[in-house]
């Protein structure tokens, strides 16, 4: 999920390496950080990268949105599905293959 402002960012592990993360632009980089639902071994991961999450509002002030809303869903759907592909073996025939994430368990 994203690191959205307000989450407690210092209380997660810092994984290694970035994440590319493919967009119309080009590749972009992203952090991962880990936690874990409250009293279980279960782990939360968080896509970082503040210039699209780190925001007061998730998706722009009362009344209105942020201007680059599709851009940001665009980021996450991207990085979304390849840790579908990674973890849960999706094939990879319709999802774009970035490579192997330092953190990313694939078999």
């Amino acid at each position: 999920m994203p690191l959205y402002q307000g989450i407690r960012w210092n209380e997660l592990e810092r994984l290694e390496g970035l994440v590319p993360i493919p967009m119309y632009y080009g590749t972009t980089w992203a952090g991962v950080r880990m936690g874990r639902l409250p009293g279980t071994d279960v782990p939360v991961y968080f896509l970082e990268y503040n210039r699209f999450f780190d925001r007061p509002d998730l998706y722009g002030p009362p009344g209105q949105s942020y201007q680059d809303n599709l851009e940001r869903f665009t980021l996450f759907r991207a990085e979304r599905s390849n840790c579908a592909r990674c973890w849960v073996g999706f094939p990879t025939s319709f999802m774009p293959t970035i490579g192997r994430r330092p953190w990313c368990r694939c078999t």
